[in-house]
């Protein structure tokens, strides 16, 4: 390419008037010079790159996989359904020759060991890790302090006794109104009512939890997660205020409610190279939503906090998205409209809850099964 360009440059002299000494070159030659140098630099780097992984000399000429935590694998050839599966679940298995398929195990090329540290960093540095190792520390706590599983007839989940999540600070709307322990809003989220339940969400939050908190940042994705976990539970002392409740999946569906609004803000910001990533995660966000409506309807678990968690979700979105968008008007107005949005949620959730919700004065003593 450089050398095309200096012959052309060379013919267009040769043809061209002569001009004035002090006019060396016009405007639009200096930016078609800054223009071809860029190109040279990213095909030098994307050269270097593929030095790095498939050895100097060689061409990558299959599919590329890019996570946004993990970075990118450039493959030889086309990725077989085992490596995007792989890849789509736990792209922090890849490029590792233990890895008995994938793009570090059938194809044996090893991806670049800055792209693994910096994947780990990202992974281990994450509120969603932090809080998913907390979950699982409190779940087997409650399960030895008990002396082991609870029986099926008390938790078919295989966990610990009811009255333990109650202890622990389950959802009991009883306590929450008539005892004014408002605490009980925020602090069902660390809990989980078995080991299925506690992996269908702990393994949901560490795969698109910590994708989105890198994407968000941080604190935007702590304010989201909290925000959304704390409603969900509202909702589910509105509409189940006689059974306990625990889980995070109010919260994880406020972050899956928060990202349908992040894609449809940046839709048209989108490169053409990233349409396929865009169009991946879209397909990972219903599986996720999937994943998570089919743990509704278990005991402990309720619709209402999933469905009150996706719809804080979408609100917050908009407040936390709104300086995303393009125009300035139309930040100002989605901001708005998710302020205005969040705040009639939750007084009007309060509000419902405190003057129409009568929860059974029996979950106030709520006690041991052996003790009862």
């Amino acid at each position: 390419q450089y050398e095309q360009h200096q012959q052309h440059q060379q013919q267009q002299q040769r043809l061209a008037p002569v001009q004035p000494e002090y006019v060396d070159r016009s405007i639009a030659a200096q930016l078609q010079d800054e223009e071809l140098a860029l190109q040279i630099q990213a095909a030098e780097q994307q050269a270097a790159l593929t030095a790095a992984v498939y050895g100097r000399g060689a061409e990558p000429r299959g599919d590329r996989l890019y996570d946004v935590v993990w970075g990118e694998w450039q493959l030889p050839g086309r990725a077989s359904p085992a490596e995007n599966l792989l890849f789509g679940c736990c792209p922090c298995l890849t490029g590792y020759s233990w890895v008995p398929f994938g793009p570090g195990g059938v194809l044996k090329r090893p991806v670049p060991t800055r792209d693994r540290e910096r994947g780990w960093r990202h992974f281990l540095v994450s509120f969603a890790t932090l809080i998913g190792l907390v979950q699982i520390g409190l779940l087997v706590f409650m399960i030895v302090d008990e002396g082991g599983f609870a029986p099926g007839k008390y938790n078919p989940m295989l966990g610990p006794y009811p009255h333990e999540l109650n202890e622990f600070g389950a959802k009991n709307a009883a306590l929450i109104k008539y005892n004014k322990e408002y605490w009980r809003l925020f602090t069902p989220i660390l809990l989980h009512a078995g080991v299925g339940h506690l992996l269908v969400n702990v393994l949901l939050q560490l795969r698109v939890g910590v994708m989105l908190e890198v994407m968000w940042g941080h604190w935007v994705w702590l304010v989201v997660y909290v925000v959304c976990g704390a409603y969900a539970t509202l909702c589910s002392c509105i509409f189940l205020p006689d059974a306990l409740g625990v889980g995070s999946s109010g919260a994880l569906m406020g972050l899956l409610g928060a990202w349908v609004v992040f894609i449809l803000m940046t839709w048209q910001q989108t490169l053409p190279n990233d349409v396929r990533e865009r169009n991946a995660q879209l397909t990972l966000l219903l599986v996720g939503i999937g994943a998570t409506a089919s743990m509704s309807f278990v005991p402990y678990v309720d619709w209402a906090a999933h469905l009150g968690g996706l719809v804080a979700g979408v609100v917050m979105g908009m407040i936390v998205f709104a300086p995303r968008l393009q125009q300035a008007w139309a930040q100002y107005i989605v901001g708005l409209v998710g302020i205005a949005g969040l705040v009639a949620l939750w007084a009007a959730g309060v509000m419902y809850f405190e003057q129409h919700v009568e929860p059974n004065r029996d979950l106030l003593h709520y006690c041991a099964a052996r003790g009862c």
